[in-house]
């Protein structure tokens, strides 16, 4: 669910949508993203657990009840990064996200080059990260959706 206060602007449209689109014009959903970028249940979904190692490092799989895979992560154990995370729908990669580009950051190491991949659709989104602020003061407005604003 998108929530009430979702808004897409399509700038070289000139529209801007309220609420949830209920088409296929948005390439990387908010679940997509969430997976990517908020962590939490959303990019590990079910129970996970590490399978073991392969070349690459730790592999992590995520099921639901059934067994049926939903993620798999790739973790290198010895610089304990994130590689890449795919997502599966109906046992075939839906969603694919490689990091790279490790850089130390205060006392943390993060990522500044996040390629996020959707195989079957032949969509790509790119992120090149230039800098991290840790816990910045943000106005209160910032996350406020552009007018005009109609409402749900």
């Amino acid at each position: 669910s998108c929530g009430d206060r979702a808004q897409l602007a399509l700038p070289m449209e000139d529209k801007i949508i309220n609420g949830h689109p209920r088409d296929e014009r948005v390439a990387f959903s908010q679940e997509d993203l969430g997976q990517a970028f908020l962590r939490g249940p959303n990019a590990f979904p079910g129970t996970c657990r590490a399978n073991g190692v392969d070349a690459s490092g730790i592999v992590v799989s995520c099921r639901d009840a059934g067994g049926t895979l939903l993620r798999q992560i790739h973790i290198d154990a010895r610089a304990g990064t994130i590689l890449d995370e795919t997502s599966y729908e109906s046992n075939q990669p839906r969603m694919v996200i490689r990091y790279d580009d490790y850089r130390s950051v205060g006392d943390a190491y993060l990522p500044f080059h996040i390629a996020l991949r959707y195989p079957g659709r032949h969509l790509a989104l790119d992120v090149a990260i230039q800098r991290y602020e840790v816990n910045p003061v943000l106005a209160d407005d910032l996350f406020q959706p552009v007018e005009p604003w109609a409402g749900p």
